[in-house]
């Protein structure tokens, strides 16, 4: 079980939000400039604001997902925030810039982390649609100060919102998705992964205890040198995919990066974008292969 999340630390991301919140990283996206999702279950923002509200017992300004869901409701987050599922969750989304895009890039931040603020979201944002990458960046559970996340309440929450994104991405269409997950995240994307079939490939980043997938889909593991504690399990999974003879799993150690990436956030999305430019394109199912036969053109 995962111990309480200090409060300290939500403090840290209820003053985030009121400072960065209103002042995005990085210079709004043009209206254009961001693909028209397909249209969510909430109409409304204000909808939206009230329906989050009415799901969280603690809507106090203190409370970090009522003050995002507030901030929002007033359009003080930029116009690449989205909502997802229902109960809504919010998402960052930028489309591909290019006319033929590869696929998309789904985002799972870790159980404190505003998608604001998080360096990793902000150099995927500028980085890969660019280069033909859609960016969906989930906003994962954020803790109230006095309440905490116990495991088995984020995960639920948490695997909900990630299934919505994949949802999303889905109805539009999206050739391929990949799925970066960091911190307890990690343990959402490995169980959306093996829900959803048609994974292009997933990356986790930093320390993760858990097994090689059998017959999962290509996995890229990377490790920041100061993750001593991580080392056996990540020599485990090497082994395991060496023994399975698994050519698409590759692990990489990215010095000076630490536990959470922050400093290295542009080489570490250099390097995802280079590893999942070289991944063979997914071969569809033989399900998929009789719907689409199935499927009536037009002439």
């Amino acid at each position: 079980m995962w111990s309480k999340i200090p409060w300290s630390i939500c403090a840290a991301v209820t003053l985030s939000l009121s400072v960065h919140a209103a002042e995005p990283l990085v210079p709004p996206v043009e209206a254009d400039a961001v693909t028209s999702a397909p249209p969510s279950t909430t109409t409304t923002r204000a909808e939206a604001a009230q329906a989050a509200t009415e799901a969280t017992p603690a809507t106090a300004p203190t409370d970090p997902e009522a003050l995002l869901w507030q901030k929002y409701a007033a359009g003080q987050l930029g116009n690449d925030y989205i909502e997802l599922g229902r109960p809504p969750a919010l998402a960052r989304f930028v489309a591909a810039a290019r006319p033929q895009p590869r696929g998309a890039f789904l985002l799972l931040s870790t159980a404190y982390e505003f998608v604001g603020v998080d360096a990793l979201v902000e150099s995927a944002l500028i980085r890969l649609p660019d280069a033909g990458w859609s960016v969906l960046a989930v906003q994962m559970p954020l803790s109230a100060p006095g309440v905490g996340v116990v495991e088995a309440e984020f995960l639920d929450r948490a695997l909900a919102r990630a299934r919505a994104g994949i949802a999303h991405l889905g109805a539009a269409a999206v050739a391929a998705t990949i799925v970066v997950a960091r911190g307890e995240s990690i343990a959402v994307a490995e169980q959306l992964v093996r829900d959803t079939p048609h994974v292009l490939g997933w990356a986790t980043l930093g320390p993760w205890q858990g097994d090689l997938l059998a017959g999962g889909p290509a996995h890229f593991d990377v490790l920041g040198d100061a993750d001593g504690r991580a080392q056996a399990t990540f020599a485990r999974r090497a082994r395991a995919a060496a023994q399975a003879g698994r050519v698409d799993y590759r692990q990489f150690v990215l010095p000076g990066a630490g536990r959470d990436f922050r400093t290295q956030a542009g080489e570490v999305i250099a390097r995802l974008q280079g590893w999942a430019t070289r991944l063979p394109p997914r071969q569809r199912s033989a399900a998929e292969i009789a719907l689409s036969a199935a499927t009536p053109r037009s002439p």
